[in-house]
């Protein structure tokens, strides 16, 4: 076996390595932005998140990682859509903010 014949399973293992990383700390951001909304009795829009942008980082213990920023949107009436967004730190929560929203009625 040549190195040339081992780039590519290398490069394809790594490629996957990578999306599943980025398939859970997808997954960690939805779970903490649905409790979120649940909390402040707003509902998550089309039950999504998007990938903003994605950094090198320092964690809390200063070790390298990457920070991960997704925006989502959410509705408080179901009149109008409002924005948040979620900041993951390797695979710890760094900050989830919603936008300033109208209470609905009753509230």
């Amino acid at each position: 076996m040549t190195l040339e014949s081992l780039l590519i399973p290398i490069l394809l293992a790594l490629v996957w390595m990578f999306w599943m990383v980025q398939q859970r700390a997808r997954s960690l951001a939805l779970k903490h932005v649905r409790k979120a909304c649940q909390q402040e009795w707003v509902q998550l829009l089309d039950d999504t998140l998007v990938l903003e942008s994605i950094r090198p980082s320092r964690n809390a213990a200063g070790r390298f990682c990457l920070e991960r920023r997704y925006g989502f949107e959410f509705s408080s009436t179901g009149e109008r859509r409002y924005k948040g967004e979620v900041h993951l730190r390797g695979q710890r929560v760094a900050h989830l903010e919603l936008e300033p929203h109208q209470v609905g009625p009753g509230y």
